[in-house]
């Protein structure tokens, strides 16, 4: 299971607007960037997602929508 929790408040990030949660499908490497194919659960929908790690402490976690 794959969760993502979003906030629209960057100076409280306490205030959490909302909670997804995704079924992992697939995952795959294309160089540095990690794709993730899932079903987003609440919706009964598909989305992607792309991570590329710029460093051991920080990443990018771009969402590629229903196409990967």
């Amino acid at each position: 299971m794959f969760c993502a929790e979003r906030y629209s408040d960057c100076n409280n990030p306490e205030i959490m607007f909302y909670t997804r949660e995704y079924r992992c499908l697939g995952q795959w490497m294309e160089g540095d960037v990690t794709y993730t194919y899932t079903e987003r659960r609440d919706q009964a929908t598909y989305e992607c997602f792309a991570v590329e790690v710029v460093d051991g402490d920080e990443m990018f976690i771009m969402e590629g929508g229903v196409n990967c």
